[in-house]
């Protein structure tokens, strides 16, 4: 009777600990929009707020921008080998039951470098030393990759290139997770279906062109069910919105999220003409947000206000008035990053910039754009692309990376004549051995993008979230600006 109490006892305390009771359902509407969220051509905080919930995360960030363990059990660098060490957790199972392992890590962390379609692998995790001889259209064969090396069915050893301060911060982002190759299209970044990974949620019906429906998956997932809208339904009573709704809660990231700024076609004349770009970068300086400076703080430069690397404007004097007369500019079609239709955001600098411009005789017509990677016909057509650079708080580097030879960017990178030299100076960078050789470097590849006119920074932004009060007591503790950490909510 005795041996019976303590195992009945053991077993209560047991199952008090190990399980939580979920929420029954949340409602977040994300943006109107006719692409499902996880589409690779979804915004990049939709994408990475629905690759959190379903992927989850290989390394989490916290206050601070420490780093702790989540999909991955362990991970240091080992200095004797130069090489990063990563170990997955024991029983990680896919949504779709099988079992993962450390070549599904191998493919997750290369997948990009297959496909002929554009991605953020080049941007962040270029430097995998072997990954540039990867040719587009290859097919992927675990071991092939000089730079990966698995070590058993957990462990993989990474050796880069060079040296990258920000590589374990990388794998922070959900677009980075596990993920299983069967599931993917022959692109291997589109799904044949839905997202299929580890995280605490998996899609239980995928997007019938208003909303995408997630269940809890894991036994510590904070909801039963997470609606995700992608049409605003008058009849839905919504807990948190990505856009404005009125009488709802605003919450703003405690850091800014991105660098808004007008990029330059290299494929269109006008925008290669340097007296179009000064003429850009100085009516811009006459733009000010005093009237909302909790969503954007003026800027000129491309790196976050806080961070190492930034350069004073070193500008010579430019006659604006002449300039214009020469280029006789009457009108100008300016892309916009963004769903089917412009968000509030959108058009705070809208009308902004429109009434600025119109001082000068101007007319900005703003167009919404779908594309995350602008096609060449896009940017033979436009002269001008206004979007929003996601910051990086731990690598300045990786805010130029994008405009590279083998960046995402590559419609709005350098013309062929000043590439080179562009190309150079980030290598000097990435390649420094010491902290004093980075800022240096780092110093004369933000002054080099400058004096080129690379693109023209406008302002640094914040995350807007809009929470039902009746609903929502508090957002929480969120760490990244670019996603909300739905296991943090606190409901009424």
């Amino acid at each position: 009777m005795k041996l019976v109490l303590i195992v009945l006892a053991c077993s209560l305390c047991c199952f008090g600990k190990s399980e939580k009771i979920m929420k029954k359902e949340l409602n977040i509407f994300l943006a109107e929009s006719d692409l499902a969220p996880y589409h690779i051509h979804s915004p990049g905080n939709i994408l990475a707020n629905i690759n959190l919930m379903v992927l989850g995360q290989l390394i989490k960030s916290k206050d601070g921008f420490e780093l702790e363990p989540d999909i991955l059990e362990k991970f240091y660098y080992d200095f004797n080998t130069d090489t990063y060490l990563l170990k997955l957790r024991k029983g990680l199972v896919f949504h779709n039951g099988r079992k993962a392992t450390s070549k599904d890590l191998e493919f997750s962390l290369v997948r990009g470098f297959y496909s002929s379609d554009r991605s953020f692998f080049h941007t962040y995790l270029g430097n995998i030393l072997g990954v540039r001889r990867i040719k587009k259209g290859d097919t992927f064969v675990s071991g092939a990759i000089e730079g990966i090396k698995v070590i058993d069915e957990l462990t993989l050893k990474v050796k880069l290139v060079g040296p990258n301060p920000s590589f374990f911060h990388s794998l922070t982002a959900p677009y980075f997770s596990l993920v299983p190759r069967e599931e993917l299209k022959n692109d291997y970044l589109s799904w044949k279906d839905v997202p299929i990974g580890v995280g605490n949620y998996k899609v239980k019906s995928g997007f019938d062109g208003t909303k995408t429906v997630l269940e809890g998956y894991k036994k510590n997932a904070a909801f039963e069910i997470v609606t995700l809208y992608s049409k605003l339904k008058d009849n839905v009573s919504y807990d948190i919105s990505f856009e404005r709704i009125n009488d709802y809660k605003t919450y703003y990231s405690r850091l800014p999220i991105c660098v808004r700024l007008l990029e330059f076609s290299n494929k269109h004349p006008l925008s290669q003409d340097k007296r179009f770009k000064l003429v850009i970068k100085e009516l811009i300086r006459q733009v000010d947000f005093e009237d909302n400076t909790k969503l954007a703080t003026k800027t000129s430069d491309l790196l976050p206000s806080h961070f190492w690397g930034r350069v004073e404007n070193n500008d010579k004097k430019f006659d604006l008035e002449k300039n214009l007369k020469e280029l006789e500019l009457k009108k100008l079609d300016v892309i916009v990053y963004s769903g089917s239709k412009l968000n509030d955001k959108h058009l705070f600098y809208i009308s902004k910039l429109k009434k600025l411009f119109k001082k000068y005789k101007i007319e900005l017509n703003f167009i919404p754009n779908q594309e995350k990677f602008v096609s060449s016909s896009t940017a033979s057509q436009y002269p001008l692309r206004f979007q929003g650079i996601v910051s990086d708080y731990v690598d300045p580097l990786i805010m130029f990376s994008a405009y590279r030879k083998i960046g995402h960017n590559l419609h709005f990178s350098p013309s062929d004549e000043l590439i080179d030299k562009y190309e150079n100076l980030y290598l000097n960078a990435e390649n420094s051995k010491t902290f004093e050789q980075r800022l240096k470097s780092v110093r004369e590849l933000n002054t080099y993008s400058k004096d080129i006119v690379l693109n023209v920074p406008i302002a640094e932004e914040k995350m807007i979230y809009y929470i039902n009060r009746k609903t929502v007591k508090s957002l929480g503790k969120q760490v990244n600006p670019l996603t909300i950490n739905i296991q943090n909510i606190e409901v009424n």
